[in-house]
Order: structure tokens, then sequence, then C-alpha cells
């Protein structure tokens, strides 16, 4: 879907004249905030659908790719690192684990949990969708940023999210 690339600052213009009270530079930053996580999620959704997978199985296979080798988790490790319920996930790995992404192995001690185990198939995937998207996402926007500018971005972007984050 095609946006208007003025829509920021027509809003913010508009939230200006007839709205004053809320035109704060807090305001601002976070309707940037929010578009510029929409506008990358929209690339990464269309990225990800050539590979045939939605953002959120995205999500999953690429968190059990980041943990230790073998890349396996137990489901209690992996509900808070992606904001989702043990139903949503349930479904979600359901999905990916007839598609031979991951596997379910027995676990060496309650047999009624399994871990989650990305497979051969799952990490090939993973790896090149990965690629795509962050080569994508360079195309998108990094391309204009030097790596100082991005270096100094995500320190206040961290510095943001680790407040946010005590709040939850």
């Amino acid at each position: 879907m095609k946006t208007d690339p003025k829509a920021y600052e027509i809003l913010l213009t508009k939230a200006e004249k007839h709205w004053p009270e809320v035109a704060t530079p807090q305001f601002a930053a976070t309707v940037a905030l929010q578009r510029v996580g929409r506008l990358f999620s929209e690339n990464a959704k269309n990225t990800l659908a050539e590979f045939n997978l939605t953002t959120t199985e995205f999500e999953v296979v690429s968190t059990l790719r980041f943990s230790d080798f073998p890349y396996q988790m137990m489901p209690s490790e992996l509900y808070p690192r992606l904001l989702m319920s043990s139903g949503g996930l349930t479904k979600v790995l359901k999905s990916v684990e007839d598609r031979g992404l991951i596997t379910r192995p027995q676990s060496e001690g309650d047999q009624r949990v399994k871990p989650i185990q990305l497979t051969e198939k799952g990490i090939l995937l993973m790896e090149k969708a990965m690629e795509v998207v962050q080569s994508r996402d360079d195309l998108l926007a990094w391309q204009h940023f030097s790596t100082e500018k991005t270096k100094h971005l995500c320190e206040l972007l961290k510095e943001l999210l680790d407040i946010l984050e005590k709040e939850r």
C-alpha cells in the first residue's frame, strides 16, 4: 500500500492549527515512531510473503535462530520475547511445524512440555529471509544514514524502550 510521504508533516501542521495543546515534541516523536514502525512492518510483510511467512511466523522462527545452538527454546521462554499469548503462539507453532520449519522433540524433564527447535529447513529459510528483509530495509531507509547516526538513533531508542518496558 502506498502511503503519503507528507502525511506526517500534514498531521503535525493540522495539530498545531486545530489542536495546539497536543502539538508537542512528544506527540511529534510518537507519531513519527508509529509511522516508521508501520513502514518497516509493511516492508517486512511484503518481503516475507515471498517466503510464505507471516510477520508473526518470522518473529517466532527468528527468535529461535537467535538462541543458542541447536536453536531450541521452551515455549515459556518464547512468550515474553514475542509479546504473544500462549494460545496465539500455539497456532503459529502448529503452522511452522506443519511446514517443517520447527520440530517439537520430547523434553528431558516434564514430558508434557515440548521444546521448540528449528529444523535445517527452518534455519536455511530464516537465514535467506533475514538477508532479504535486511537488504530491503537498507534500501528503504538505512542507506540514507551513516553508521554513527544509526548507532546514535539506536542508543536513543534503547533508552526509550527501557523506560517503556519498565512500565509494562
